[in-house]
């Protein structure tokens, strides 16, 4: 799952099988997310660190206003641990 897929997702960014694997704050970064109907979530992994953020919404972006998603709260998580270690 965590081999690099040989086409690139976004720049720095490639799908291995399964997972999207990314560099982010200086870090390996591991994550999926997804979600349906009233729910969202993502799944952020920096192994080198052995941080886990999940985060698990029942809001989607349908609301109005538009909720925070779930990726964007962990990206603005993980600064935080990276700063307090």
């Amino acid at each position: 799952m965590f081999s690099v897929y040989p086409e690139t997702l976004y720049a720095g960014m490639h799908y291995g099988y399964g997972i999207v694997l990314a560099e982010r704050f200086g870090h390996e970064l591991q994550y999926h997310g997804g979600g349906i109907k009233g729910f969202n979530s993502a799944l952020q992994r920096y192994p080198q660190v052995k941080l886990v953020i999940p985060v698990l919404s029942n809001l989607d972006s349908d609301t109005s206003p538009p909720p925070v998603e779930s990726w964007v709260l962990g990206d603005g998580l993980a600064p935080i641990w990276f700063r307090s270690h």
